[in-house]
């Protein structure tokens, strides 16, 4: 009974503490008090915003006016908030109901710095906004913060990062949309992280049209970061660049470093699509690689550098280049068996592999363990040109991959992967398929 008590006043006390949230609003050409109490009487401009009215779960509507409004040359900074939590953080997203559910847009013009700046704050999320053209480190810039998220934002990146991230911990950028110019003499990576730690980019489609030669623009950047998730995301380099255009790519990270369920196209591209470089000892991060589907990277398409540890299952790997690194190895991988049940179609090149930057065929990475049920063949995706990635139903990556654990049980699409008939690739084939909540994408602290 004393139990029972006590679960009874703790729920008591949660539901009371959502009910008595607050919610605060700003809406430009709002002509009230300025107290951001109600749209009346909303701030006008995001420096009247006091973020000492704010608390665990509470919630800053912006207007969006009946259809869309937009919030110029301005940024919305939030410095030293600490009040919320991981279940109840402080929510800044677009107003709900009419006449404030229009899109919310922060437009910096090619010429200001930021959109959002979050610098030491704890536990935001930043939902259903869009962020355009801002010219320094991110449209949405996160520093020494926790637990922030950023969710089903629109982002045309201006600068170096659509969202960058420096010294973070728990970031998740879930279902953004993001775009670059078709061209700027300015670095447009999707997105950058550096001395972070766990980072989770999920569900998210980036799009990297910048043509200049010259600028580096990934999709995904991580340098110095710490347990990193890359999943269910769609990266396509739609340019014809060669170079400083790279996939996925995490560079002298730590820990588990995650890729899986990824579409990466990028079929004019030499760099790497999906990749794991350790240049020291210090820095001990493997490479977990499963259920990707990736297409391009003359010079490696998957690139294993100095993580002995790595694990590389499941994958459609794609390389029409002449010669074509589909896996590139430098170091020693402890167990080649780590190295397993992939397919790999490079039908222009003899060359199917590098080994410590030397060209080495099929043939010989088998000779070294690697790839026992592993494939070099046509994977037969149904219509690339038209970015339909499944594989058709003759095709030799049908029914052939492996088990894996219960994390990785659900494809790109949410559709289940089950013993017996378990594909390749990030897309389960058969419509027959059960459709499951994709339980592995809720991510939140351990």
């Amino acid at each position: 009974m004393q139990k029972r008590r006590y679960v009874l006043v703790c729920l008591f006390l949660f539901v009371s503490g959502l009910l008595h949230a607050n919610n605060f609003y700003i809406d430009h050409v709002a002509s009230g008090t300025d107290s951001g109490e109600s749209w009346a009487n909303a701030w006008t401009s995001f420096d009247q915003i006091n973020w000492n009215l704010f608390q665990a779960g509470d919630t800053l509507f912006i207007s969006g006016g009946q259809q869309s409004k937009t919030y110029s040359n301005s940024t919305l900074y939030i410095h030293y908030v600490k009040q919320a939590t991981e279940d109840a953080p402080i929510v800044i997203t677009k107003g709900k109901r009419f006449p404030h559910a229009g899109d919310v847009i922060f437009e910096g013009n090619s010429i200001h710095p930021y959109g959002i700046h979050i610098d030491r704050s704890n536990f935001f999320k930043i939902e259903h906004l869009t962020l355009n053209n801002f010219v320094e480190t991110g449209c949405i810039h996160i520093r020494w913060s926790k637990g922030i998220t950023v969710d089903h934002c629109s982002i045309r990146v201006g600068g170096h990062g659509g969202i960058y991230s420096h010294a973070c911990t728990y970031l998740n950028v879930f279902n953004c949309s993001i775009t670059t110019p078709v061209s700027t003499n300015r670095q447009n990576d999707g997105i950058y992280s550096q001395w972070g730690n766990h980072q989770v980019f999920a569900n998210n489609t980036i799009i990297i049209n910048n043509q200049d030669i010259e600028q580096h623009c990934d999709a995904i950047q991580c340098e110095i970061d710490t347990n990193i998730t890359f999943c269910n995301n769609y990266i396509e380099q739609s340019n014809n660049k060669k170079y400083n255009c790279q996939g996925l790519f995490a560079s002298n990270c730590s820990g588990d470093i995650v890729f899986y369920n990824n579409i990466v196209y990028a079929p004019n591209s030499e760099n790497i699509l999906i990749g794991i470089q350790n240049d020291g000892v210090e820095r001990n991060g493997r490479m977990l690689a499963f259920h990707n589907t990736l297409y391009g990277g003359k010079w490696g398409t998957i690139k294993v550098m100095n993580a002995p540890n790595s694990i590389v299952k499941n994958n459609i790997v794609i390389n029409y280049f002449n010669p074509a690194w589909a896996f590139r190895l430098e170091g020693a991988i402890n167990f080649p068996s780590n190295i397993d049940y992939n397919i790999y179609y490079t039908p222009n090149s003899d060359i199917s592999v590098s080994v410590n930057l030397a060209h080495k065929t099929w043939e010989y990475w088998k000779s070294l363990g690697f790839e026992k049920h592993g494939m070099l063949a046509d994977p037969q995706l149904e219509d690339v040109t038209n970015r339909n990635f499944h594989i058709l139903p003759t095709s030799p990556a049908f029914g052939t991959g492996t088990t894996l654990p219960a994390l990785f049980k659900v494809d790109y699409y949410g559709f289940l992967r089950t013993e017996g008939n378990i594909d390749m690739g990030a897309l389960q084939s058969g419509s027959h398929m059960e459709l499951v909540s994709p339980e592995n994408l809720r991510f939140s602290q351990p």
